[in-house]
């Protein structure tokens, strides 16, 4: 399993891999793994993506992609390496296993940025660790010293 297929993609060329998301990250992962592995299942718990609709078109449009619609991962099967996963279908209930030689996921992940809850200013009505909007002080610092953000800058 990984969460990179930039980092792990080429260990699984010529392979049959699959991806679980439905935003742009996990298109973005299907698209650089068609390069290298056989194919690609991308697996979504909705019936359509969230991606961007540049992204939906070019791996809609790519042999190497397919989809695996309102369908959620309850299992991923091997012993020491992935030889497939169990998969639930979110409408029928039905449960199917699938043969696959890598799981990457590519679903939404909370930012580790807890940390910095105490020691930012933040935007009034801000206060989620996910959506963290900085309020800079004066000629645009911030509340905290050395903290490079990345990111929308919004002034």
């Amino acid at each position: 399993m990984s969460s990179c297929a930039t980092c792990d993609g080429f260990f699984f060329k010529g392979k049959d891999v699959v991806v679980v998301g439905g935003v742009d990250t996990a298109i973005e992962e299907a698209l650089f793994l068609s390069k290298l592995v056989n194919s690609v299942k991308v697996i979504h718990r909705k019936n359509k993506l969230k991606a961007s609709t540049i992204m939906q078109q070019k791996a809609l449009n790519n042999d190497k992609i397919s989809f695996l619609w309102n369908s959620i991962v309850t299992e991923v099967i091997g012993c020491n390496k992935v030889d497939g996963i169990r998969v639930k279908d979110s409408l029928s209930g039905d449960i199917s296993d699938i043969k696959t030689d890598a799981v990457f996921v590519a679903i939404g992940h909370k930012p580790n940025t807890g940390i910095l809850m105490d020691s930012l200013n933040l935007m009034k009505g801000h206060t989620s660790e996910s959506m963290m909007e900085v309020k800079l002080m004066s000629r645009g610092f911030l509340s905290l010293v050395m903290l490079m953000t990345i990111g929308t800058g919004k002034l």
